[in-house]
């Protein structure tokens, strides 16, 4: 663990690797014992809650009320994530889960259950000429105005693709805000590629050459699967009827 020099006591590599780990596990206790302090001072306890900017609120809205009614000695803190952040905040136990997308490239650190899967497609504006068609091809696309949604999980994919069929993309704005990217295929200044469920205030059709589901999974890290909170939260998630 440490090698000791003329002048100094330096940690080994084994030693820091190891500081991590017990980094992780203090703060993971002092983070327990503030809920537990807010708990014993409340009665209420709070779970901190991760969900990915690009899941539509309608459903989850619905999921938390009922949770709420059934489970009114559990509060919780929602936080905005992004999936680069997920897994350390799961680790450090800053989070007791997340709902997100391609939870399946997360590792055996982690346990993820499948809420609900839905479709990929192509998001346009009401009255657009795409609302005339079964469906939607790349060459459609690139003759359009788009939005590119920096968040979406399925970014690389659709732009990789693209390249490979030889088109180009005419991206008029790039964003991370979900809300505004709504707003903007609303009032007609572009197309994009999102899940089907934030489709609401605009048309929808799926891509000829993309045909592409993402599961919304809730995720929680192996370390806090036995807290007693987090076990209620997750079997109502599980039981929720997300259709």
């Amino acid at each position: 663990m440490f090698v000791r020099n003329t002048s100094d006591v330096e940690l080994t590599e084994f030693g820091k690797t190891m500081r991590i780990h017990f980094d992780r596990i203090e703060e993971s206790r002092w983070i327990a014992k503030q809920a537990a302090k807010t708990a014993l001072s409340t009665g209420v306890e709070n779970l901190q809650i991760g969900v990915m900017c690009t899941i539509n609120p309608d459903r989850f809205t619905k999921f938390l009320k009922g949770f709420t009614e059934q489970y009114p000695h559990i509060g919780f803190t929602l936080h905005d994530v992004t999936g680069p952040m997920i897994p350390e905040l799961l680790l450090q136990g800053k989070l007791h889960c997340v709902f997100c997308a391609r939870a399946q490239l997360l590792d055996y650190r982690f346990t993820g259950s499948t809420l609900y899967s839905e479709n990929m497609g192509i998001g346009f504006p009401k009255g657009h000429r795409f609302e005339s068609m079964k469906s939607v091809s790349l060459y459609d696309i690139v003759e359009e105005n788009y939005i590119d949604r920096l968040h979406c999980e399925f970014r690389t994919d659709f732009i990789e693709l693209t390249k490979a069929s030889g088109v180009e993309l005419n991206v008029i704005v790039n964003s991370e805000r979900e809300d505004w990217i709504n707003d903007l295929i609303r009032d007609g200044l572009g197309v994009s590629i999102l899940p089907e469920s934030s489709s609401k205030l605009c048309g929808f059709r799926n891509v000829k050459e993309f045909k592409v589901k993402r599961d919304v999974e809730l995720v929680i890290a192996n370390h806090a699967v036995s807290i007693s909170s987090v076990v209620d939260f997750s079997a109502y998630a599980t039981s929720f009827d997300w259709s």
